[in-house]
């Protein structure tokens, strides 16, 4: 009778075994982390195309205007939505009824908003609103902005479930869940003259509105876009998708995809072209003070908030500059590859 031999591994064998499946694991990680890395850049970059894509669309249908807030003051457009008395006001009505319609919330006011400028952060509302799309939507969101992905909760959001974030339980911070990540410089929608003009600083989330009596908002054209492979339309507050630092876009180090006037998705870092030498960056233009269009550029710093990415620098604050948030003579000027244009235009 033949007696069955079972052969076990011996502790050295399985110790052996372990070391090759750490081995393995080691390897195959970051080629995953770089895959998943990949995987939401072209997201980002597909959500910026669509942006663009949308841009040629409203403006063939809208008289070569590009998408901004229409109301105007004086005018009476929703009955349950009273007429402002300016361009401003009239703007934080049309988000206020678009974020009611679009996002199921009948029990937004005006008035709960305050002193706000949404052109900063909610142009794009405008857009989801001619798609007919419901409120939030990930396609205005970067896959790595996770923040204001979970914000989208609104629920959760206003119940402070996702911290850091802004105070849920503030009325005025019901807006922050329909924010996106993307961002249209102010030309894209500021028609007022030099010394008027929305400006920005020296605090990188700090606008202004010089004349909130008579400004005169939205209403610009395509038309007036003289470079438009090299001006950028839509950016990120910051990098998001290289490394584990994230600086702002008013950073040289900052790289991010972009999206042109012309439809165009780049990865462009933003460099600075005022450092001689300096052969590591993609230059961009520095940038002005829209109400001093042939002056210096205007620094600003980042000292960003809890729910912001942190600063690079090792003082908590960064120092940069406005690049393609304030091109000089905005929509006739150039970011990249082209000499700042002088001139009062915008």
């Amino acid at each position: 009778m033949k007696k069955s031999v079972h052969r076990a591994f011996t502790l050295i064998e399985l110790l052996v075994v372990i070391a090759i499946i750490a081995l393995l694991i080691g390897i195959l990680l970051p080629a995953l982390a770089e895959a998943r890395r990949t995987s939401r850049l072209a997201i980002c970059g597909s959500n910026l195309k669509q942006f663009g894509i949308a841009t040629q669309s409203y403006s063939s249908e809208f008289q070569d205007r590009i998408w901004a807030f229409s109301w105007r003051a004086n005018k009476q457009y929703v009955q349950t939505i009273p007429l402002q008395p300016t361009d401003l006001g009239a703007a934080v009505a049309q988000v206020v009824d678009i974020f009611n319609r679009r996002a199921d919330r009948t029990n937004l006011t005006v008035g709960q908003f305050g002193a706000w400028i949404p052109h900063i952060l909610y142009s794009h509302v405008v857009l989801q609103d001619y798609w007919a799309a419901r409120l939030p939507e990930k396609i205005v969101v970067c896959p790595e902005d996770r923040n204001r992905l979970l914000w989208q909760d609104w629920r959760g959001f206003e119940a402070n479930q996702y911290p850091p974030q802004p105070d849920g339980a503030t009325p005025a911070n019901a807006r922050w869940p329909y924010s996106s990540s993307y961002m249209s410089p102010t030309s894209a929608f500021d028609r007022n003259i030099v010394g008027l003009r929305i400006y920005q600083g020296p605090a990188y989330n700090t606008y202004f509105v010089p004349n909130t009596t008579n400004g005169t908002l939205g209403n610009k054209k395509l038309a007036d876009v003289n470079f438009p492979s090299q001006k950028v339309h839509q950016h990120d507050l910051n990098q998001r998708h290289f490394g584990r630092k994230q600086p702002f876009f008013g950073n040289a180090a900052c790289r991010q995809p972009l999206l042109a006037y012309d439809g165009s998705v780049l990865v462009r870092r933003t460099g600075d072209n005022q450092a001689p030498g300096n052969t590591n960056f993609v230059d961009c233009n520095r940038g002005m003070d829209p109400n001093n269009p042939n002056g210096g550029a205007t620094p600003m710093n980042y000292t960003p908030a809890a729910y912001d990415p942190p600063a690079i620098a090792s003082g908590g604050t960064d120092l940069g500059w406005g690049y393609y948030r304030w091109t000089r003579s905005g929509l006739k000027g150039a970011d990249f590859g082209a000499s700042e244009v002088r001139g009062n235009g915008y």
